[in-house]
């Protein structure tokens, strides 16, 4: 009798196993069954009428930022942050007249492209806030709190500020001739890269710089690493530091430079509505109607080149991406797909979506008179 049972509890782990390791075949080798097994056995689809909302003032014009969990939502001089349950956290006191932001981890970082005044938000709260001595151009901030600026609206065409977490300022970097059109700094604090333009005759020289920070600290004028330069007219539209590493978004293609060289990874046809590199390691790119009716979602490793691949047979009106998710935009349905290419979560509204903004955690969807918060 016992062996019996024995018998009988060893069959049951056997066909549990079976039966996890057949639902697992289908889930990997198939996306129609990885939609299927989404929706009726993980429950990821997420309707308006279920999500959180955050009402929005239509007296004003609403600025929506999400960063980590949190939603902040800037109306006149006041940043009002939200948790994901859409409950208020705090109202912050700012003078901004045209926003412009950078989102990393559980910071927001704001500035005024119009003037001078920059705002370090950690989670909730306030953490520094300074006034430059020159017109903001461009920000970014790491998950460790470090911020870069580009200013413009002095002696100099560009200047290049680098502050640590307490606001600090770590170095200053002058461009005599040249504009900054973005720039990042590796999580590590290690590297800032910056895009810099400029003109000669009637052609646009665009380069990307590697700054080490630990020789910046000691002399500005000896602190580049690298210099990437590209061909005549060929433009760096946005760059993403990889550790020592650059990923460039070029308007032919995606690139990753390293210790000196540049080398193509990823081509963008003239067919392909959406390319990004956002993507912490990733970069995707949407070409539609591969087949007269579908488009296809690429994302690759920018490390290892390895790509995935995810199907849509619906038309694509936008997309936008974090650190590890892209959002869809499909018109009443928002897709969720991660860095696998792999569908994660389903928004199904009846409303026009405005735009969308994400956070690791979270992504906000915006309509004219609301916003609504998705987990992810």
């Amino acid at each position: 009798m016992k062996d019996k049972k024995l018998l009988k509890k060893y069959l049951i782990i056997a066909l549990i196993i079976v039966a996890i390791a057949t639902v697992s075949g289908f889930y990997i080798g198939s996306q129609e069954s990885r939609d299927v097994i989404n929706k009726t056995v993980f429950k990821t689809e997420v309707t308006q009428a279920d999500a959180p909302r955050i009402e929005l003032d239509q007296s004003t014009n609403s600025s929506v930022y999400a960063y980590g969990s949190r939603v902040a939502v800037l109306s006149g001089n006041k940043l009002t942050i939200y948790n994901n349950k859409a409950e208020k956290e705090k109202e912050i006191e700012v003078v901004v007249n045209q926003a412009k932001f950078a989102t990393a981890g559980n910071y927001l970082l704001l500035a005024d492209a119009e003037g001078s005044n920059v705002y370090l938000i950690h989670n909730g709260n306030l953490q520094w806030k300074k006034t430059i001595d020159g017109q903001t151009s461009q920000v970014c901030v790491t998950e460790k709190g470090a911020v870069g600026i580009s200013m413009s609206g002095t002696t100099y065409k560009s200047v290049i500020i680098m502050y640590g977490i307490t606001g600090q300022e770590l170095f200053r970097s002058y461009l005599a001739s040249a504009t900054v059109t973005d720039l990042d700094i590796s999580n590590d604090g290690k590297y800032l890269s910056y895009v810099e333009i400029s003109t000669s005759g009637l052609s646009v020289v665009s380069m990307v710089k590697t700054i080490s920070v630990d020789k910046a600290k000691q002399s500005s004028s000896e602190s580049i690493l690298y210099t990437y330069s590209s061909q005549s007219n060929e433009l760096v539209l946005k760059i993403k530091q990889n550790g020592s590493k650059v990923v460039e978004f070029k308007d032919t293609g995606i690139f990753v430079c390293d210790k000196g060289e540049e080398n193509k990874i990823l081509e963008i046809p003239t067919n392909s509505g959406f390319a990004d590199i956002d993507l912490n390691g990733y970069a995707y790119k949407l070409v539609e109607n591969i087949d007269g009716e579908n488009s296809e979602l690429t994302v690759q490793n920018v490390n290892t080149t390895a790509a995935s691949i995810y199907t849509i047979s619906e038309a694509v009106i936008s997309m936008y991406c974090s650190k590890s998710m892209i959002a869809i935009n499909i018109g009443n349905e928002v897709l969720f797909v991660n860095a696998r290419a792999w569908p994660s979560k389903k928004y199904v509204t009846d409303k026009n979506i405005s735009d969308i903004v994400m956070g690791d955690q979270i992504a906000a969807i915006i309509y004219k008179d609301s916003v609504s918060i998705v987990k992810l």
